[in-house]
């Protein structure tokens, strides 16, 4: 298919979708009720549902194929007295689903639901290890324990193995257009609390004709497509969808996703806006 004659398609979606709004209570820009930059979560405390300190934050890892915060890495040091005056001081790894997280307020602790005695704790092999490394098993094991859905195994998923990064892995990650020029670099990555920490954009910086360096374009994950033998982010938007035009300032972050890219993602990839990213082998996938 054709960039023009895509291009023509979404148009024309985008107006028989504005007919349906006027029919229907559907949400055509999916919003997003807070919004919080992942990386100001590095190294945050958390604390247990008695308020006492379990941790801080080591790692985020996402699930970049659901669009999610798959789970969160505590760094836990546990004291205990030995014989005589020594006391001896253990490292832990600790990791927690976004289900547990009851409590999230901006420069506050992150308080999970549970005394820090039931938070599951990393077995030896898991530390041996990078956290966006683990399995599939690995993974289930840690849904099972806090009795979460394992939703990369639902029937209403493709059944896909979740495909983990880590919130540092994306940092100043480039991106390119589809004639594979570079079009910016990831800066921020997005989340919202409020949709059970659901990615909401990822925020780019250094793209053509930025104006300073607080200025950023927000996009949502389902934009960005992926070839699996390269690290790099494509962004394969045609021009005159105007789709990149729209900037924001450090911190002044959008929260619902335009129109735009809701039908963007629906005619080309078949995805909904709110989904993860695309994947691709070979040819672009049109």
């Amino acid at each position: 298919m054709s960039r023009n004659y895509l291009w023509m398609a979404l148009l024309c979606c985008t107006a028989t979708a504005v007919v349906a709004q006027e029919k229907s209570t559907d949400p055509l820009e999916p919003k997003f009720p807070d919004i919080v930059v992942a990386e100001s979560l590095m190294n945050r405390e958390v604390i247990d549902k008695d308020g006492l300190k379990i941790g801080n934050i080591d790692e985020i890892v996402l699930d970049l194929r659901s669009g999610c915060v798959a789970f969160v890495s505590i760094h836990s040091n546990a004291s205990a007295k030995s014989v005589g005056k020594d006391e001896k001081i253990s490292s832990r790894q600790l990791l927690v689903v976004p289900l547990v997280i009851s409590e999230w307020e901006k420069d506050k602790p992150l308080r999970v639901s549970m005394p820090s005695k039931d938070v599951f704790p990393s077995s030896v092999e898991m530390q041996s290890k990078s956290t966006a490394s683990l399995d599939g098993n690995e993974l289930a094991l840690l849904y099972k324990h806090y009795s979460a859905d394992v939703y990369w195994q639902s029937p209403n998923s493709n059944q896909r193995t979740p495909f983990l990064m880590t919130v540092d892995d994306l940092d100043g990650r480039l991106v390119r257009d589809a004639a594979g020029t570079k079009f910016g670099r990831i800066q921020e990555v997005l989340l919202s609390p409020g949709e059970n920490w659901k990615i909401a954009f990822l925020a780019l910086s250094q793209f053509k004709d930025h104006k300073n360096d607080s200025e950023r374009i927000a996009v949502p994950l389902a934009a960005f497509v992926r070839r699996p033998s390269t690290a790099t982010f494509l962004l394969d938007v045609p021009e005159e969808a105007k789709l990149l035009e729209q900037s924001f300032n450090v911190g002044d972050w959008p929260h619902k996703i335009d129109r735009g890219w809701v039908e963007f993602a629906h005619v080309k990839y078949g995805a909904a806006a709110t989904d993860g990213i695309q994947e691709i082998n070979g040819e672009k996938k049109n």
